[in-house]
């Protein structure tokens, strides 16, 4: 990984280095091994390099291009890099690094080798010729990209600590968006939790000129597919996992680790690593996270509090995975409210943060270097829930859909309720659905973290959160949705936060674009078929992964969260926000106070204590942390 940074003096007449110095400084957690600066007319460009590729030895940026008249600057890994040399009509002789990969193809298609390369990365290219500065990031956001237009200055950096090096942009909170981040309501447009600090949005491109700001995707959602021989379904979803996995096993020293649960996502990337590493002497580091020893306490319903022995049936599958079960033990959410700080944004799920952390520092005491993950698989190599179901109904598939409706009322564990809502809600009128869902829908999180705001922030937020209260409308078409929910991920400033606090690169091979491309262009009669949701999946991976797994609940990460915390505590920490006077002006602490005062002695796995205590209390608190964290660095 590398942190890169920029200026550009619209003046032309300000000399700009020392202050893309200070930004590469202020980044230097991230990028240990050199840091390096060039200078192109009126924009300096630096880089602080981080080692994890076995070319980064190679690295030279920021680079030149062949003219002189462009400069490139990335935080890059390529996992085509065979297939661009052929399109460039060269070949790798083994001393061409990433970043001087990237250069050659964005100097021969310009705009169009975003449809070429394939990877991890965030970038920033130059042309004198043009004067623009052009800034990209990867399909689902891995690498992290922010940047700043104002005070006669253009400037980027990796993370909003290297913009706020520069001595004209204070480190001030974007109250907005932390307010959205208490409804818990999804991210969109460019906004950061700074203000006036963009992010580049996952899978865009933006043009920065003197005249302005153009931002647009290069992105284009996949064509179904149609294959004569269905096997063919099955064989390619496959390759495209093994073909994702082999090229983030790429990496110049350490282990491997990755995460391993009862889940099909974790369980399938971390068998297919284990494949791929067969014939070495390496060894995967596979680790689960579980309750503490004895833990018998109630968990949601339908999951399963304790996936270690589910995750050992995987590992006894491969004999070269060695696997390790992390037990909390008495861990409390609040003693990581403070990472928000590590990562530049409040921590959105504190129960999982725990758990994750405690993986994350123990595969760095085993050596590891490069962490496997699988949080996009749900949305690609697993995708294929009720929502299929709509397809059916879409399609004109009466029978079809009658068929696979009751297999899955057979099956247990859905309603006919549940299943007429899914299929023919798109198209009910909006009065009906709405009408319908006040009667039937639970009540969920964007509903309760609203009630957490204060008055004044809760009146901006409350049509919008009703609306998902009510569960929002279904979509016709299930792939779309997908589409649109894995773009609106965007873990970039937690990767950099891993690499920074652990020395651990984290990859996921289930967010890689063209596996997600393939996922999302199997015809939904493939995901979804005899009543077997995630029917694609299961037959892919059924040689790798035990039935236990394949066919089991999901986990439910962290079933003891409770007993690490106290209405003593929390009550300590909501004194902490009406002590501040930026975070109490943002959040309803009276209403804070009465939670706390109502925490429960029991029933700790019902829908209602997880949703107001789990999910919405902490998550609040998280954010009262990040503001107060930054409050308190701005006035020293």
């Amino acid at each position: 990984m590398t942190a890169i940074a920029g200026l550009w003096s619209l003046g032309g007449d300000e000399a700009v280095a020392g202050q893309c110095r200070s930004m590469s400084q202020a980044m230097a957690v991230f990028g240990p091994h050199g840091r390096h600066h060039r200078e192109l007319g009126p924009v300096a460009f630096g880089r602080a390099l981080f080692e994890t590729l076995p070319e980064d030895r190679f690295d030279r940026q920021p680079i030149l291009g062949a003219s002189g008249k462009s400069l490139l600057v990335a935080d890059v890994r390529l996992d085509n890099r065979e297939e661009l040399f052929a399109a460039l009509g060269s070949r790798d002789e083994g001393g061409t690094s990433d970043s001087q990969l990237l250069l050659e193809a964005l100097e021969r298609w310009g705009d169009g080798a975003l449809d070429r390369v394939l990877g991890d990365f965030a970038f920033a290219y130059w042309s004198s010729d043009a004067q623009s500065l052009t800034l990209a990031r990867d399909m689902t956001g891995q690498r992290p990209l922010h940047y700043y237009t104002g005070e006669g200055h253009i400037a980027f950096a990796s993370m909003p600590v290297g913009l706020h090096a520069l001595p004209f942009l204070p480190r001030e909170v974007d109250q907005e968006q932390i307010a959205g981040f208490v409804a818990d309501l999804p991210r969109s447009g460019a906004a950061s939790f700074f203000k006036d600090v963009r992010r580049v949005e996952p899978g865009h491109l933006v043009r920065l000129t003197r005249y302005g700001v153009r931002s647009s995707t290069y992105l284009k959602k996949p064509k179904e597919l149609s294959y004569a021989d269905e096997r063919d379904y099955v064989l390619g979803l496959r390759e495209q996992l093994e073909r994702a996995t082999k090229a983030r096993l790429r990496r110049g020293t350490g282990k491997v680790g990755a995460h391993l649960s009862a889940g099909l996502d974790s369980g399938a990337v971390a068998a297919t690593a284990a494949q791929l590493m067969r014939g070495s002497d390496e060894s995967l580091v596979a680790l689960t996270a579980a309750p503490r020893e004895g833990f018998t306490g109630p968990c949601f319903k339908g999951r399963l509090a304790d996936e270690s022995f589910a995750a050992s049936t995987t590992a006894a599958l491969h004999p070269n995975m060695r696997h390790l079960t992390l037990r909390s033990a008495s861990s409390s959410p609040l003693d990581h409210l403070d990472d928000g700080k590590s990562f530049e944004e409040p921590v959105g799920h504190p129960c999982n943060h725990v758990w994750w952390s405690s993986i994350n520092q123990e595969a760095s005491d085993q050596g590891v270097s490069v962490m496997l993950t699988g949080e996009a698989g749900n949305l690609t190599i697993s995708a294929g829930g009720l929502g299929v179901l709509a397809d059916y109904v879409r399609r004109g598939r009466a029978v079809g859909w009658l068929g696979e409706a009751r297999q899955l009322v057979a099956k247990g564990g859905v309603s006919w309720r549940g299943i007429l809502g899914t299929s023919f809600g798109p198209w009910l009128p909006n009065s009906i659905w709405t009408w319908l869902n006040r009667r039937m829908s639970q009540w969920a999180p964007g509903q309760a973290g609203v009630s957490l705001l204060h008055p004044v922030w809760r009146e901006v937020f409350q049509e919008e959160a009703d609306r998902r209260a009510r569960g929002g409308r279904p979509y016709r078409n299930s792939s779309d949705l997908n589409w649109k929910l894995l773009l609106q991920q965007d873990p970039g400033n937690f990767r950099k936060g891993v690499i920074a606090r652990w020395k651990i690169d984290e990859r996921d091979p289930t967010s890689d674009r063209r596996l997600a491309e393939y996922c999302l262009s199997v015809p939904p009669e493939q995901m979804l078929r005899g009543g077997v949701t995630r029917r694609l999946a299961r037959a892919a991976f059924g040689d790798r992964l035990p039935p236990s797994v394949l066919n089991g609940p999901r986990g439910y990460q962290f079933a003891d969260w409770y007993e690490g915390l106290t209405a003593e505590r929390l009550s300590q920490e909501v004194a902490a926000v009406a002590e501040c006077p930026y975070a109490a002006s943002m959040l309803d602490v009276d209403r804070l106070r009465a939670l706390v005062r109502a925490w429960p002695p029991a029933d700790w796995a019902a829908h209602d204590v997880i949703v107001t205590y789990r999910l919405t209390l902490l998550r609040a608190l998280s954010a009262a942390r990040f503001v107060r964290a930054i409050e308190s660095s701005s006035n020293t």
